[in-house]
């Protein structure tokens, strides 16, 4: 009669067919293949491929993500650019990097963008933010721009009325550590104070983002206040700086400055108490990437790797073939 396994020597036996297995997969390359999938391997920084933003067009005319359409003959047959890239910046710190990467906001070929990879970036400063987004939605190539500055917290909110156009996330240039604040009257000394207060900030921006971070940790909601909103972060600070409001959230210079010229205002809060809440990036429209992606990658990697590390960034000044 058969001897029946022990459970010992049946876990003896499924131990050694796993081993046999798990040998064999490795010796032919198949866990390799599947470790490159789940987990592929990180680039270096600054390096950028000519498929980190999708395929570029041979040439004429192609769909982009989201229904958009390029057009290869103003965008250089779908490789080069024979005009600058328009970037939509506002008043902020954060971008004196690129700023002084590009010598000025005028494109110029003095700049490290056109040094490094021949092309010429224009620097558009619109404070307003409806009006920044009607030229992202125009073009560059139909007097907007290409590109546009936003928060992670504001394009997840505008993301379902840009989808049409394919825009792509393309680089994250900073956090907003203490750059983004609430300038406040002399009578609020505390968050809870701003209760039934005229509160002044854009809409559907960073600010807001924020304002509504700071009432949530102070016990508030949003209909505790009395919203003022206002066209940019600018004239959020500028209607307090006259007095027209208790409280407005603003950002770096403008918030700072308000303060410190109202009598008795002064800093509720600001991200530096928040520092992994507001993070800035770039969005590029999907036919702009389409037509000339290695000119989009090569000036977000440029403003990534010059200008916070001053590393020479991986990309060559060449186009893609």
């Amino acid at each position: 009669m058969a001897r029946q396994l022990t459970p010992l020597g049946r876990l003896l036996l499924v131990l050694a067919g796993l081993s046999l297995l798990g040998y064999g997969l490795y010796k032919y390359g198949v866990l390799a293949r599947l470790a490159s999938i789940v987990a592929p391997e990180k680039k270096a920084e600054g390096t950028v491929s000519r498929d980190d933003f999708g395929a570029s067009p041979a040439a004429g005319n192609e769909a982009a993500p989201g229904g958009a359409t390029t057009t290869g003959a103003s965008l250089g047959g779908g490789t080069r650019l024979n005009r600058p890239i328009k970037v939509a910046i506002v008043l902020w710190g954060g971008y004196a990097g690129g700023i002084m990467a590009n010598g000025g906001l005028a494109p110029n070929k003095d700049s490290v963008f056109y040094k490094d990879f021949g092309v010429q970036v224009e620097l558009l400063q619109i404070d307003d933010f409806t009006k920044s987004r009607d030229a992202f939605r125009a073009g560059g190539d139909r007097g907007g721009v290409d590109i546009m500055w936003s928060t992670v917290d504001a394009y997840a909110l505008e993301y379902g009325g840009l989808t049409r156009l394919g825009p792509r996330a393309i680089i994250q240039y900073d956090w907003s550590r203490g750059g983004d604040a609430i300038a406040v009257d002399a009578s609020i000394k505390s968050v809870k104070d701003l209760k039934g207060k005229k509160l002044a900030c854009a809409e559907a921006t960073p600010s807001h983002y924020f304002a509504l971070y700071v009432l949530t940790q102070g016990g508030l909601t949003n209909r505790d206040v009395d919203w003022k909103f206002t066209d940019s972060a600018v004239d959020a600070a500028n209607v307090f700086k006259a007095g027209q409001v208790d409280a407005a959230v603003s950002w770096s210079p403008d918030v700072y400055v308000a303060a410190r010229e109202r009598a008795g205002g002064h800093i509720l809060a600001s991200t530096k108490e928040a520092t992994n809440l507001i993070a800035d990036i770039f969005v590029a429209r999907g036919d702009f990437l389409c037509a000339a992606s290695w000119a989009g990658g090569c000036a977000a990697s440029t403003w990534s790797t010059r200008t916070r590390s001053g590393r020479p960034c991986c990309c060559r000044r060449a186009s893609p073939a």
